[in-house]
């Protein structure tokens, strides 16, 4: 169903609409520290959702909808204790989750995937949360694609 005042028109659902970026370079992560990911390479961008190196990836104007959102996270040393990946959402759709997550101790990787209500406008980061004594190294990758209006 579409928000409040959006129009729908054909070919809105079947016309791919989302960004797929990287974290190419290692970015650090401290201990203890929760850092939001710096996407460094843009593989499609169909509308303007980031510019990169941005951490922060923007709804366009008129492209409200369900977002399906996967956001992967690679230490390059696993972290021995608490891993978390985490989207955080900045919304303006009431009782909305702030933040979907995913947790580890010892992982090598950590993704979390959600499907997403986002209104044009609408922003979230992707961060990532470690306690493994020192800071470590982290490279990443983000789909975010529409699937319904």
């Amino acid at each position: 169903m579409p928000f409040a005042g959006q129009v729908v028109r054909a070919g809105d659902i079947l016309t791919r609409r989302g960004v797929r970026a990287r974290r190419v370079a290692a970015q650090s992560v401290p201990n203890s520290g929760t850092t939001s990911i710096s996407w460094d390479t843009e593989d499609d961008d169909t509308d303007g959702y980031i510019t990169v190196s941005s951490t922060t990836v923007t709804i366009p104007a008129g492209l409200g909808g369900i977002y399906a959102v996967t956001f992967f996270a690679d230490p390059a040393t696993a972290p021995a204790t608490r891993f978390i990946c985490q989207i955080v959402a900045t919304s303006t759709i009431t009782g909305m989750p702030a933040a979907f997550r995913s947790e580890g101790a010892g992982e090598d990787l950590l993704s979390v995937s959600a499907a997403i209500p986002l209104e044009a406008g609408d922003t979230f980061l992707c961060q990532v949360f470690q306690t493994s004594g020192a800071a470590i190294n982290f490279t990443g990758w983000l789909s975010c694609y529409r699937v319904g209006v």
